[in-house]
């Protein structure tokens, strides 16, 4: 009977005290800016702001809140706003992209990590998925509590039960005025009293009907953790018994498996050593071009050695063992697969150092360049991780991934690709630029070819001087674009600043011509 009385008793509403009321606050109009700055290679500037308030102020006010922030969800806030900033150091999109999405989605692990889980944890990809996917779902109604609530009575929560209201009006007013827009005499009207136009007014409107889910699952994450709230769903020890539980292949079976594989290595080494060796040497293989021997069997080495990745993992997953230490089959088994698959990255960069050295650079040669040495630095950590015993490989490969794509996307690599093609075309050590794989370059190719055009030499090729010319004539709209300050970028800033220095007047009538 008590039983029941007390199942029937409701779980009394939380009070949130006013740093959280703040945060929520916070939360939501962060949410409504996101929505208002998206996408951001339109506002780089305005997203990197973004980022640093958000996180910042969501530091300060956790510190307010008296939850002391460690150093492992510092290092998770710095480097999300270090990479925020990628789309205004960079034109190109594709890298911006990841580095912004990395910097957004980071915030509800950051979150979690501070309020919840207070250091790393060895089931790190876990961690991350369950701040995405599970915490935010935990505690939908905590936003409008700590909005419209918190610990305030009264006329306070007479505001809130108004601002509720405005909210819950949002709907019907944006469908009903947009329906009503096909007047010109409404539209004019509306234009007068709020000075915007009505499509920017219905705009803003839907940003703020959009925040506020954001703005649920993103506070959700923060009432879930501070709640204890999804700890139950993957655990250290649960994740351990599972591998227990996949540990059933014998060392005498994983060694039959992989003899076979090392064989047909050992076979293919011995058979094409002086082929592939050439590539260190730098002296072209007799009948073929460099096109054709640096694109031949690179792809198929790149995907041999991700096989022996997987393969690795493989044998770390189902091997038995008599305890937590990897017995000695596995680490012989990864030895001799990451010394092998380290011979044939070794060997696909020199090749594709060739293709560089006769053809310059492109961003694809700069990505697999840059793929092939991370997954050389991830065998190396593989193997070391066989023999060093308190060795972290899941949190010192996040980083080295980390480390690896900020030194990518942060060094501007368009802009070098272009200044590296043009310096070595003026040093008579490239044949030819190629203009058209500039333009994938945006505006970061911009002041390279600009200095190309300054010193062009006068044994240049008539047809390449045309090819720069007209490339410049199509970036005359970057000296007179009008940019606001958020959105800003380095590069267009750059590319403005050198075609000022060249005589546009004299292009702008070969335009016109």
């Amino acid at each position: 009977m008590n039983e029941t009385v007390e199942s029937t008793v409701q779980k009394p509403m939380r009070a949130y005290k006013i740093p959280e009321c703040i945060l929520a606050w916070l939360t939501y109009l962060c949410a409504f800016l996101f929505c208002t700055a998206f996408p951001v290679g339109e506002y780089p500037l305005g997203g990197l702001l973004l980022v640093a308030l958000l996180y910042i102020g969501t530091a300060i006010l956790l510190t307010v809140a008296k939850i002391k922030l460690r150093a492992y969800p510092i290092a998770v806030g710095v480097s999300a706003i270090l990479l925020s900033a990628v789309p205004m150091l960079s034109a190109n999109s594709f890298l911006s992209f990841f580095a912004y999405g990395y910097a957004i989605l980071t915030y509800c692990y950051f979150v979690y990590v501070a309020t919840g889980q207070k250091s790393f944890s060895a089931v790190l990809l876990m961690d991350y998925v369950r701040a995405l996917f599970v915490l935010p779902f935990r505690s939908l109604r905590a936003l409008f509590s700590a909005l419209f609530m918190g610990r305030g009575k009264g006329s306070g929560k007479v505001i809130g039960r108004i601002l509720l209201g405005a909210f819950l009006a949002l709907v019907p007013t944006l469908i009903v005025g947009l329906l009503l827009s096909y007047d010109s005499g409404f539209s004019r009207l509306i234009d007068n009293i709020f000075s915007i136009k009505l499509g920017d007014l219905f705009t803003h409107l839907f940003h703020l009907l959009l925040a506020i889910p954001m703005g649920m699952a993103v506070f959700s994450v923060y009432a879930s953790a501070t709640d204890g709230l999804g700890e139950d769903t993957v655990t250290e020890e649960s994740l351990a018994d599972t591998r227990r539980r996949f540990r059933i292949l014998s060392s005498v079976t994983v060694l039959t498996a992989v003899l076979p594989l090392l064989f047909v290595y050992v076979v293919f080494f011995v058979s094409q050593w002086k082929y592939y060796v050439s590539g260190f040497t730098g002296i072209l293989p007799e009948d073929f071009s460099y096109a054709e021997y640096a694109r031949e069997g690179f792809f198929q080495l790149c995907a041999v050695s991700v096989i022996n990745f997987i393969l690795i993992l493989i044998a770390t997953l189902f091997i038995r063992r008599k305890d937590d230490r990897p017995p000695l089959v596995l680490k012989l088994v990864t030895t001799v697969l990451s010394v092998f698959t380290l011979i044939l990255i070794s060997t696909a960069i020199s090749k594709m150092v060739l293709y560089i050295d006769r053809f310059g650079l492109t961003q694809l040669r700069v990505y697999a360049t840059w793929f092939m040495l991370l997954l050389a630095v991830l065998f190396i950590l593989t193997a070391t991780s066989m023999y060093v015993k308190r060795f972290k490989p899941v949190l010192v490969s996040v980083l080295v991934c980390l480390a690896f794509f900020s030194i990518l996307a942060l060094s501007g690599p368009d802009a070098q690709i272009a200044e590296y093609n043009v310096d070595r075309y003026l040093d008579g050590s490239l044949e030819d630029v190629d203009v058209i794989a500039m333009y994938d370059l945006d505006d970061a190719a911009v002041p390279a070819m600009v200095y190309l055009y300054e010193n062009m030499p006068d044994t240049a090729d008539e047809m390449l001087r045309n090819k720069v010319t007209d490339y410049l004539r199509g970036q005359l709209h970057e000296v007179d674009k009008n940019s606001g300050i958020f959105t800003f970028d380095l590069p267009a800033y750059r590319a403005r600043k050198a075609l000022s220095r060249i005589d546009l007047a004299e292009l702008k009538e070969m335009t016109v011509q």
